[in-house]
């Protein structure tokens, strides 16, 4: 029958609202994937081992990142997260050793969650604005060697 809480497109998991990605299947075959423009939360471990994803667009509606939620995803070389990004959960990006970069466009810096949140080799391209803000937050001094302005 109909499941009341769940919804699925393209073998993706959602909440009926499609507000929420839930899980995304870590044997899809996919290279690139593009979240739908409804999503505002990414769950924790929603793309754990999804190893095959080299490319993921986030909705611009986007707030916040699970516990994580994109933990050994080793093809991934770039991600941009959105300007309303609120919070990043611990391990977000654990795991992703091709992981080059990082743009966050948001002008606050996000909550970050306990442990690593990206790779130490990551560069993490903040708002030119925003880079001393950044440097000083809760969590992000621990990047503080890899944060850049973006330019």
């Amino acid at each position: 029958g109909a499941n009341k809480d769940y919804a699925s497109k393209d073998g993706v998991l959602f909440n009926k609202a499609f507000t929420e990605l839930v899980a995304y299947p870590a044997g899809k075959q996919s290279a690139s994937y593009t979240a739908p423009p409804t999503v505002s939360g990414i769950e924790a471990w929603a793309f754990s081992g999804c190893g095959k994803l080299s490319s993921i667009s986030l909705s611009a509606k986007l707030s916040s990142i699970g516990d994580g939620a994109f933990w050994r995803c080793g093809g991934l070389s770039s991600l941009s997260l959105p300007e309303g990004l609120t919070s990043i959960g611990g391990g977000a990006f654990a795991g992703c050793p091709s992981l080059a970069s990082v743009t966050l466009l948001a002008q606050n810096p996000p909550k970050l969650g306990g442990d690593v949140v990206f790779p130490y080799d990551t560069r993490i391209l903040v708002p030119a604005t925003s880079l001393d803000a950044y440097k000083r937050a809760p969590g992000w001094e621990d990047y503080g060697e890899q944060l850049e302005a973006m330019r």
